[in-house]
């Protein structure tokens, strides 16, 4: 789980679980008390996932190590603000809020009644058996 300080776009909670690639070029390599500016994408409803190939950036107390700098042309500093200033800080959504709208929107595993049920299994013999009944009307008239 991430504790998120500034969320500059989206509606999610400030402590959030993240999905990040530790096993290709991509790799993330997370520490405790690390400063990053995450760009991640909603995998599903309470999950994150980010890449460092999609843009993701720590924040280096020697500047000499922020290769994201060299890609950018901007420091890390200079990438906050310019979030702040296009973006803006957003509120971070509420438990309770969330929860709600998971429940809307979210899948549902509704199972059909078992009067509903009884219906297709009745429904689906009698398929067979007209079926099986036409096959071999036809291969007795066929003949």
């Amino acid at each position: 789980y991430f504790t998120i300080n500034e969320l500059y776009k989206g509606s999610v909670e400030q402590h959030l679980k993240v999905d990040f690639d530790c096993s290709t070029a991509c790799m993330m390599s997370f520490s405790k008390n690390d400063e990053w500016l995450i760009y991640a994408i909603f995998q599903r409803f309470d999950l994150i996932t980010v890449s460092i190939c999609e843009h993701s950036r720590k924040n280096f107390s020697d500047s000499s190590q922020d290769i994201y700098q060299l890609n950018s042309g901007r420091t890390f500093a200079q990438e906050k603000q310019f979030l702040n200033t296009a973006l803006n800080i957003q509120p971070f959504a509420k438990n309770n809020e969330l929860n709600s709208q998971q429940n809307e929107l979210g899948p549902h595993n509704d199972q059909p009644s078992a009067t509903n049920k009884l219906w297709l299994l009745l429904t689906s013999i009698l398929v067979m058996a007209i079926v099986y009944y036409l096959t071999r009307y036809k291969k007795q008239n066929g003949k």
